[in-house]
């Protein structure tokens, strides 16, 4: 296993790995054991839950968000190849507020407000969890290209076991639970508001589905096409909720998600069966794997407020962030580079300044965005900031699935040493 271990390639080095790609899992758990400990000593729980989620926020979460921008808007030489999208980009803070507007103001209604937020909320929370596994895949990716697997069939199954090894325990862990994520799912509201909200949602993914077919209005080149498909999605979503219930939906989802997972790993030992497709070949991804996959099942599992879930949950995509962009950065912004990559290189040659903007960044995103859901008397106000401050974070979703791509990114290969056995 050792002489395995040391043959193969790694995205650092074998140790450099363990400590930032594998075992930063294990930070997660010591989140839920501090948790633990708070309410053993009788601290009160929404004290507890508060203390720990603004903790994480701000020092793991917040900072990895920033650092994205080290890479983009404070690349004086990427802006200034890339600012028309950089500064369309930041329409995405948009979004979400005039879709609360457009669902209230086309009935006066804060019902249909809340429906619509309830809606979004849920999605905004399922595409973050995707964000995190669509990470953890991009080491899987690197792995792989590192380690000279190229054939689509192991690429396609390993694919598959990280996404349902993941989705599963999600979803599994909510047939016979009901986590509430926002104060609008407090909201008493009626059949009727569902079903006309889904349809208007169905409706408005059609109309813009169709209209960017038409080449001439270049929808597809502002992302309005991907925005369809969603729209119309949440909308089918909601009709099978509102026809079956939810329990149902979901435990019928996690029957089919746990039946592919089970078919996918049957079919890789058989595979394993044929030199070409052998575990050996790559175990540092396969170690990966396994890590997030247990992880993931364990905590969601685990019978803790959702909160603390999130944030023992995505440490371990915000670690594994915070040592790739720094390794890139290092590699690409040197100091005798300063002229033409300009305030880059200060952050990543001085890591006190880093975090010093870093943490500053917090005032900007995870504070107020606490402090926005803290406003219940007036909802409709609550729906836009909590829409709003999610822009920071689909900001940084979209920002990363452009600068990250690695197929066909020889400067990216390069800046990440992936090239270099």
């Amino acid at each position: 296993m050792k002489s395995i271990l040391s043959e193969s390639s790694w995205v650092y080095n074998k140790k450099e790995d363990f400590k930032w790609v594998i075992f930063p899992a294990l930070i997660g758990f010591a989140i839920i054991m501090v948790y633990q400990l708070m309410l053993y000593f009788n601290l009160p729980t929404e004290l507890s839950m508060v203390i720990i989620f603004l903790t994480w926020a701000c020092l793991f979460d917040g900072t990895h968000s920033f650092a994205t921008y080290t890479r983009t808007y404070f690349d004086k030489s990427y802006y200034k190849k890339n600012k028309g999208f950089l500064l369309k980009s930041l329409l995405l803070f948009l979004v979400a507020p005039l879709y609360v507007l457009f669902f209230y103001f086309s009935n006066s209604s804060i019902e249909e407000a809340s429906a619509a937020y309830v809606i979004f909320n849920r999605f905004a929370f399922f595409y973050a969890f995707y964000h995190l596994v669509r990470q953890h895949w991009g080491f899987v990716a690197i792995y792989r290209k590192k380690n000279n697997e190229k054939d689509t069939l192991s690429r396609r199954l390993d694919g598959t076991l990280l996404a349902t090894g993941t989705i599963f325990p999600i979803i599994y862990n909510q047939i016979d639970k009901s986590y509430l994520l926002h104060v609008s799912e407090t909201i008493n509201i009626s059949l009727q508001i569902w079903e006309k909200v889904a349809n208007s949602l169905l409706i408005v993914g059609v109309i813009i589905f169709i209209l960017s077919q038409f080449k001439i209005l270049n929808l597809k080149k502002i992302g309005l096409h991907t925005i369809s498909k969603l729209l119309i999605l949440s909308a089918l979503a909601v009709n099978l909720i509102l026809q079956f219930t939810l329990p149902v939906c979901l435990k019928y989802f996690s029957i089919i998600l746990g039946a592919i997972f089970i078919l996918a790993i049957g079919y890789y030992f058989l595979l394993n069966l044929k030199k070409e497709y052998s575990f050996k070949k790559n175990l540092p991804k396969w170690l990966l794997m396994i890590t997030v996959i247990l992880s993931y099942n364990i905590i969601f599992m685990m019978d803790i407020p959702i909160i603390i879930v999130i944030a023992a949950i995505t440490v371990f995509h915000n670690i594994q962030y915070h040592r790739i962009i720094n390794f890139h950065n290092t590699n690409k912004y040197k100091k005798e580079d300063k002229k033409v990559y300009g305030f880059a290189v200060v952050l990543t040659q001085r890591i006190g300044v880093f975090i010093l903007f870093a943490l500053l960044s917090n005032f900007f995103y995870h504070l107020p965005r606490f402090a926005s859901n803290l406003i219940t008397e007036n909802l409709l106000l609550n729906y836009i900031l909590s829409g709003f401050f999610w822009g920071f974070a689909f900001h940084h979703y979209y920002l990363d699935s452009v600068i990250w791509k690695l197929k066909g990114n020889n400067e990216l290969d390069k800046d990440l040493k992936i090239t270099n056995k």
